[in-house]
C-alpha cells in the first residue's frame, strides 16, 4: 500500500524483551483513538502478529518484529490522494502519537524512532511530549523554562535593590538618561539582568567621573 498511502511510523524501543497480547490491546486502543476523534470500520489481527485499525481515511497498524523482541512498531497511513493533504498528514501523525503515548504511559521506553514526512527523529527516554513536526523543540524549550527554579528571594531582592539604586544614582548624574531608564524599568518590566548591564555601561560612559562615592557603586556591582 506504500504507493497509494503516505505513512508515519514509530519504533518504540524498550530496555528488554516485550510481549504483545494483541487481542487484549484492541479495545483500550480503540477507546483511546476514539477519544482523539478517530473511528474505524474494521479492527482485527492480521498474520498473527499485527493489529489493524482500518477506516477509509486512516489505517493504524501495531506490531512487534520477530527479529526485534525489544521493539513495538506503530504505523499510521493516509491516502495520498486525500482532499486535504495537510490535514491528512496531521491526522496521520496524531493517530500514531496517540498509540505511542498509550505504551509509554504504562512502561518507559529507551527511545522512540520516528519516520514522518520524509524525515527521521529520535525521542529519548522521558520525551513523552512527542511532536517531531515543527513545534517539538519549542515545546521542550518552553518546558525547560517553565520548570526552571524561581530565583530565591534572598538573591532577587538585593538584585532589584541594586538596579533601582543604580537607576537613581544615574538619574542624579544625568537626569534625562537616568529618568528615562528608570521609567522604562518601572513601567515596561524589562529584564533585571539586561537592565543591570545597560545601566553599568551607561554609568561608565556618562557618569563615572561625576559619582561622588565610587566604593558604594563597587559594592552594588558586587551584588550583581
Amino acid at each position: 500500500m506504500s504507493g497509494r498511502y503516505a505513512e508515519t511510523t514509530a519504533r518504540i524501543v524498550y530496555p528488554g524483551e516485550v510481549s504483545l497480547n494483541l487481542g487484549a490491546l484492541a479495545e483500550p486502543l480503540v477507546d483511546r483513538l476514539r477519544q482523539k476523534g478517530y473511528e474505524f470500520d474494521v479492527v482485527g489481527q492480521a498474520a498473527g502478529h499485527e493489529l489493524l485499525f482500518v477506516s477509509r481515511s486512516l489505517i493504524v497498524t501495531l506490531s512487534r518484529p520477530e527479529e526485534h523482541s525489544d521493539t513495538v512498531c506503530v504505523s499510521s497511513e493516509t491516502p495520498r490522494d486525500a482532499e486535504d493533504p495537510s490535514a491528512a498528514t496531521k491526522m496521520r501523525f496524531r493517530a500514531c502519537a496517540a498509540v505511542v503515548r498509550h505504551f509509554v504511559a504504562s512502561q518507559a521506553a529507551s527511545k522512540i524512532v520516528w519516520s514522518h514526512a520524509g524525515r527521521e527523529y529520535v525521542t529519548e527516554t522521558g520525551g513523552e511530549r512527542i511532536a517531531p513536526c515543527g513545534g517539538a523543540l519549542q515545546d521542550k524549550q518552553a518546558d525547560n523554562r517553565d520548570n526552571a527554579p524561581d530565583l530565591p528571594d534572598e538573591q532577587s531582592v538585593p538584585l532589584k535593590l541594586a538596579i533601582y539604586t543604580m537607576n537613581t544614582s544615574l538619574m542624579l548624574v544625568s537626569l534625562p538618561v537616568g529618568a528615562g531608564m528608570l521609567t522604562y524599568n518601572l513601567l515596561k518590566g524589562g529584564s533585571i539582568n539586561a537592565t543591570g548591564r545597560v545601566m553599568a555601561l551607561t554609568g561608565l560612559a556618562i557618569g563615572a567621573s561625576n559619582i561622588p562615592s565610587m566604593p558604594e557603586m563597587a559594592f552594588l556591582g558586587s551584588l550583581l
